[in-house]
This record gives structure tokens, C-alpha cells and sequence, in this order.
């Protein structure tokens, strides 16, 4: 029964928005750092895990000394989620990974996770798990629900969709391609 209570009381904080000093934090750190449990068989979850495991699961700093990130939220050509090796090495100026790309500034919370409470990642997704989370404009839920026309006129397809996961394009109030961009 105290299990259960802790378990509720990890989810119920997952579920709160994180303060913006923690979300710096993770842009800067996630994966950056080898896990102290290093290759041991040590039974955790890597996905919910701030350290990486492996060359595959590393990222670079993406904020060095100023503000500007190291590198842009575009995979490299080379080396993006692959053996291989890119010929800039550290020094590239594109993602070589996924982690890199998901938890670059431009596109970290940008979107809202559609595995939402059952994702396994839970604090450390890439995603927002609600709106408050978001890092983008957006929409609230009457306008997306019940646009007016005032609305339709002045703002429809004006914002890049955040809604994660399969969805009604056509009936979206957001934007999802360059066509249906206002």
C-alpha cells in the first residue's frame, strides 16, 4: 500500500509543469553525461534516464559559452542515427541524432506527446504531456473546439499545429504544411 502511494505521488508530479530553471537545465544537460551505472546490468529504464548509454544515446551541449545554440534542430547528412561517423565530428553544426534533434531549443515542447499519461518517458519527454507544458503559442481548447468566425477570419491555420499524434488535418485550426499556412 505505501508502494502504491509513492508510485501516485511520482505521477502526480510528473503531471505538474516544470519550473523554467529545470527546463533550461534539461535543453542544456539531457544525455550529455555518461550514466554512472555505466554497461553494468543494472535494471533501469534508459528512456526515463537524464545519462546516455551509449554513442547512440549521447548528445552534444547544445548551448556552449553564449546563448546561440552549437548546432541547428536539422539532421546531419552524415551521421544522423547511424554507425557512422560524420567527417565534423563535435564540431558539426547539424543533429546526429534523434535525442540531439528532439531536446534542441527549437523543437523541445513544441508539440504536445500523444502517448500523454501512458508515456513511459514521463518528465523527461521531449513532448509536453498538456498544455501548460507547451513552448509555443497556442490556441486554447473553446477556440480549437468552437471557432467563431471572428476567429476563422483572423487567426485559422495562423499557428503550427502543436496537437501530437494522428488527427483531423482538414478540421484543425492549426497550420501542418507550408499550403495550408494563412
Amino acid at each position: 500500500q505505501m508502494q502504491q502511494l509513492l508510485q501516485q505521488q511520482q505521477q502526480q508530479r510528473e503531471l505538474e509543469p516544470m519550473p523554467q530553471a529545470q527546463l533550461d537545465k534539461m535543453i542544456k544537460e539531457f544525455k550529455t553525461m555518461p550514466c554512472a551505472h555505466g554497461n553494468a546490468s543494472c535494471s533501469h529504464d534508459h528512456r526515463c534516464c537524464p545519462f546516455y548509454h551509449s554513442d547512440r544515446d549521447r548528445r552534444r551541449m547544445v548551448i556552449g559559452y553564449g546563448a546561440d545554440p552549437r548546432y541547428c534542430a536539422e539532421p546531419c547528412n552524415e551521421q544522423f542515427d547511424s554507425q557512422r561517423c560524420c567527417s565534423r565530428g563535435d564540431d558539426c553544426s547539424f543533429c546526429h541524432s534523434t535525442a540531439e534533434l528532439l531536446y534542441h531549443p527549437d523543437v523541445f515542447r513544441k508539440r504536445l506527446c500523444y502517448q500523454a499519461k501512458r508515456c513511459p518517458r514521463g518528465r523527461y519527454c521531449a513532448f509536453a504531456h498538456s498544455r501548460q507544458e507547451l513552448l509555443v503559442p497556442h490556441f486554447g481548447e473553446f477556440e480549437e473546439a468552437d471557432p467563431t468566425e471572428d476567429f476563422i477570419a483572423h487567426r485559422f491555420k495562423m499557428q503550427w499545429c502543436p496537437i501530437g499524434g494522428p488527427h483531423d488535418w482538414e478540421n484543425c485550426v492549426y497550420a501542418h504544411t507550408y499550403r495550408d499556412w494563412r
